[in-house]
C-alpha cells in the first residue's frame, strides 16, 4: 500500500504540470502582446532610422494597447507548444479595434511569449 506521504510529491507534480499546460489568461496574453508589439515597433524604428537617418523629432512613442479581450484558445497543433488564441485589441495609434490570432507559449524565462507564425 502506498503511504499518503509518498503521494504528496506525485500530487504536487500533477498540479505543476496541469498549470503549465493550461491556456493563458487574458492578463497573461495582454502582457505578451504588449511585449511583442513593443519589440516589433523598436525593430522597425531602428531599421527606419538606419535607412533614412535619425529624424529631427526623434522616434515616435511606442503605441500602447488601450483595450484587450481574449476571445478563445485551443491547443497548438503540428508539434508546436502552447495555445493558439484569438483576441481583439485596440491601440492608441488610430487604427481602431483589430482581431488577430497568435500562438502563445512559455518562454525559457517562464514568461508567456507570442508568435504570429
Amino acid at each position: 500500500m502506498i503511504s499518503k506521504l509518498a503521494l504528496l510529491p506525485m500530487a504536487a507534480l500533477g498540479l505543476t504540470l496541469a498549470a503549465c499546460s493550461g491556456e493563458p489568461s487574458e492578463a497573461e496574453m495582454l502582457q505578451a502582446v504588449s511585449r511583442f508589439t513593443s519589440s516589433v515597433y523598436q525593430q522597425q524604428a531602428a531599421a527606419l532610422a538606419f535607412l533614412v537617418g535619425p529624424s529631427r523629432g526623434g522616434v515616435p512613442q511606442v503605441p500602447t494597447i488601450t483595450a484587450f479581450r481574449k476571445l478563445g484558445c485551443e491547443p497548438a497543433t503540428g508539434g508546436a507548444s502552447g495555445h493558439v488564441c484569438q483576441f481583439e485589441a485596440t491601440m492608441n495609434n488610430g487604427k481602431g479595434e483589430t482581431r488577430d490570432r497568435a500562438r502563445f507559449f512559455k518562454a525559457a524565462d517562464g514568461s508567456l511569449a507570442m508568435s504570429i507564425n
